[in-house]
């Protein structure tokens, strides 16, 4: 299979590769029933990423190749996907009917609310014009927007929940945060996750990102967690829970969750 197969070939191959992954990693793993949906998510979004990023570069797919190595890849992170997707729980516990999904590639977030969430408005944001069309054809009831992830092309208090993950590394700063706290209604929840690092100034790696902005290249230089938690407490926002991986001494994976609070709860406190 090849580029030219298109996207409807890329949908049919993406359904059936999932059915036989789905089957095996999940016939053998015991998980909490609320998890189950979310993990499943997870592991679709693992297949369709990688078909997709072959297909893209014209590279043939080999189905049995590929079902093989996301095994061993989930295989192995089994506990710490069952921790991220409860915390999964305290962005969608208050039924959100509006939820936004930031820089959504092929739609991770939006397939794990859709699996808790009767009949949201889904808004899927992305400046990859090639992954939004492979997502609506996945989600048709998704509404997909060609937008920076910098400048949300949303109303002020638009949404009830907002996620952001695997995409504050590849921007030039942390505008982001600010615009999904603009966005999003008071008590609204937002999920952050992301690579982070720790034991490294931040004045270095923000020389580093500006660095590769100057030369053309793309930023894509970790924060440090002590900078993404700063960023989302100056907008006034309330870290109600942060999980992390540190595969690592100085590199891992962070989830936050926050709350947008209104203005008269902040000055109370």
């Amino acid at each position: 299979m090849n580029v030219n197969d298109g996207i409807n070939g890329i949908i049919k191959k993406i359904y059936e590769a999932r059915v036989v992954i789905i089957r095996d990693i999940v016939r053998n793993v015991d998980i909490d029933s609320w998890v189950l949906p979310c993990f499943k998510a997870y592991i679709l979004n693992s297949i369709t990423l990688r078909l997709v990023s072959c297909i893209r570069k014209g590279k043939d797919v080999d189905i049995n190749r590929l079902t093989s190595r996301i095994r061993r890849l989930l295989s192995s992170k089994i506990e710490m996907l069952s921790n991220i997707c409860q915390i999964y729980r305290e962005v969608l516990m208050n039924n959100p009917r509006i939820v936004v999904d930031i820089g959504c590639g092929l739609g991770l977030n939006l397939s794990i609310t859709q699996a808790y969430i009767d009949k949201p408005l889904l808004l899927g944001i992305d400046k990859d014009l090639y992954f939004l069309k492979i997502l609506k054809k996945l989600s048709p009831e998704t509404e997909v927007i060609l937008a920076d992830a910098s400048m949300l092309p949303l109303r002020n208090d638009s949404v009830e929940a907002a996620f952001c993950t695997a995409v504050l590394h590849e921007l030039p700063n942390l505008e982001v945060i600010t615009e999904a706290s603009r966005v999003l209604k008071n008590n609204g929840g937002i999920l952050i996750s992301d690579v982070v690092l720790r034991f490294i100034p931040s004045w270095l790696l923000n020389i580093i990102r500006q660095l590769k902005v100057k030369l053309g290249l793309e930023p894509e230089t970790p924060y440090t967690l002590k900078q993404v938690k700063s960023s989302i407490e100056l907008q006034g926002m309330h870290i109600i829970k942060t999980y992390t991986y540190w595969k690592l001494l100085a590199i891992g994976i962070a989830v936050l969750v926050a709350r947008k609070e209104s203005c008269n709860l902040g000055l109370g406190q």
